[in-house]
């Protein structure tokens, strides 16, 4: 059994934070990027700076000081639709439910909120992780990479909670 995991939203503006969170996003990515069979992975690219920067809110799982997994939301439009920008889990601690953990979590935290997400079509664990946690296909478009390459994204969106579930309870995280 896993003891003594927390979930909890972060500053990623500080420097205590965004650098291990950036840390874990690279190791995420590069196993990607390796999946996707792809050299030039636009999140890959991304700095300790820019990160630091960006407007999302950030959602980590912890197991004792450790981030294992992180979510980032970001609003879309209205108040109400969240673009989950980003969920990594530490290549080390994958297979152990980390991720399906911090997304529920999240998607009760905000349970009057619509979601929508991407990922590539060939990241199977992640396109079957939405689909069993009540989010839908809506689209699918082809990405062209600088290097001739193309990658299929599948869009993915979830209804408010209390449209899935009249019986939703409000948990904090």
């Amino acid at each position: 059994m896993i003891e003594d995991i927390q979930i909890r939203e972060v500053d990623h503006r500080q420097p205590e934070v965004f650098a291990p969170l950036h840390a874990l996003q690279m190791a995420a990515y590069a196993q990607e990027a390796d999946l996707l069979d792809v050299h030039e992975f636009p999140p890959l690219a991304v700095t300790q700076q820019q990160l630091a920067q960006q407007a999302a809110r950030y959602f980590c799982l912890f197991q004792g000081e450790q981030i294992c997994a992180a979510l980032a939301l970001e609003t879309l439009a209205d108040a109400q639709h969240y673009l989950i920008a980003s969920l990594v889990v530490a290549p080390e601690q994958q297979r152990k439910g980390f991720a399906r953990r911090l997304l529920q979590a999240v998607l009760q935290h905000f349970p009057q909120h619509c979601f929508q997400v991407s990922t590539a079509s060939l990241n199977l664990p992640a396109c079957q992780l939405y689909l069993s946690s009540g989010f839908r296909q809506k689209s699918k478009r082809k990405v062209h990479l600088q290097n001739g390459k193309t990658l299929q994204l599948v869009k993915f969106s979830r209804a408010p909670q209390h449209k899935l579930n009249k019986n939703f309870k409000k948990t904090p995280i």
